[in-house]
Formats: C-alpha cells, sequence, structure tokens
C-alpha cells in the first residue's frame, strides 16, 4: 500500500509538472466590429495638421527661434531621446542572444607576509615572504532557446524601441504646444 501511495504520488507530480511547462501562446487581436465609415469625418479633406513640421507651422521668426532654443536645452526631451538610444542598444542585444558569449579575463596579485610571521623573513634561509598570484581566464557559453524565449525577447526590445520614439515625439509635441502658448 505504501509502495502505491508513494508511485501515485510521483506519478501527479510529473504530470503536473509536464501540464504547467506550456509554451507562450502568440497573442491574437479580437475582432472587432468597426463601422465602415464615421459620420462626423469630412471625406474631401485629407490634409491635418499632424503631418505639418512646427517649423513649417509658425511663421514668426522670433517664436521659432525660442523653440529651437528650448528643444535643445530640454532635460525631460534629452531623457527621451537617451532612452531611444538605450532602447536601440538593447534591441541590438536581443539580437545578438542568438550566438556564444565568449568572455576574458586577466588579473594578477601580489602578496606578501607579515615580517614577524612564521612564513615571513623569519622562517629560515631560502623562503621568501611574498609571490605572485597571475590568473588568465576564458568562458564560453552558448544558451539553447528551447521555451522561445528568445523571439519574445527581440519583440518585446522593439516594442520598447518604438514607445521611446513615440514619448519623444510627445514631449517635443507638448514642449513646442506649450512655448507657443506662452509666447
Amino acid at each position: 500500500m505504501k509502495n502505491f501511495l508513494s508511485y501515485g504520488a510521483i506519478a501527479l507530480l510529473l504530470i503536473i509538472t509536464a501540464t504547467s511547462c506550456g509554451l507562450n501562446k502568440n497573442y491574437q487581436r479580437p475582432s472587432v466590429l468597426l463601422p465602415e465609415s464615421f459620420d462626423s469625418v469630412a471625406s474631401g479633406d485629407t490634409s491635418s495638421i499632424a503631418n505639418l513640421s512646427w517649423r513649417n507651422y509658425f511663421s514668426d521668426t522670433v517664436l521659432k527661434m525660442l523653440i529651437d532654443s528650448g528643444l535643445s536645452r530640454n532635460y525631460n526631451l534629452q531623457y527621451a531621446l537617451r532612452n531611444i538610444s538605450i532602447a536601440e542598444s538593447q534591441a541590438k542585444q536581443a539580437n545578438a542572444l542568438w550566438y556564444p558569449q565568449l568572455n576574458a579575463g586577466l588579473s594578477a596579485q601580489y602578496n606578501r607576509f607579515s615580517d614577524n610571521g612564521l612564513s615571513g623573513s623569519n622562517a629560515g634561509p631560502g623562503v621568501t615572504n611574498h609571490y605572485f598570484d597571475y590568473v588568465a581566464q576564458l568562458n564560453l557559453s552558448w544558451e539553447i532557446d528551447i521555451w522561445g524565449k528568445f523571439p519574445l525577447q527581440r519583440k518585446a526590445s522593439a516594442a520598447l524601441y518604438v514607445q521611446n520614439i513615440e514619448l519623444a515625439k510627445a514631449v517635443q509635441t507638448r514642449l513646442v504646444a506649450d512655448m507657443a502658448t506662452g509666447y
């Protein structure tokens, strides 16, 4: 009876472990029924202010100069632009996950014993009270993607990159709008 319970517990544990190791499912966008046209939108005019650059929108040269100065000196915009370069680096790193990693290191150490100790200068003739220790190491590692982690990381880093670009555009638009309103 004891063996039957222990074998049953092991089998149950194996079944739970096997069913819990499922792969990630791909996102499926739900279908949404949208109308073919909206009544409030005019179909003849397709131009939009969103397609214009702020330099072409404003005609006052003093305002353009103030906006240029404000954009070049704003810390929030600089921070957003730096985040774009960080996200771009992370996207490049996510593409490099398929390749093996090679790490190398060198170190040197000098040790000297106390003159008053047993291994110091009182230890006897021919015994040195110091030594050098040199270490050179080379590590090679390669991760095999069994569970689909690399493509998901690539998608996540690409989405983060696009998100940071749009955030920088939003910060710039807000700054231009605030400076033009204040002018």
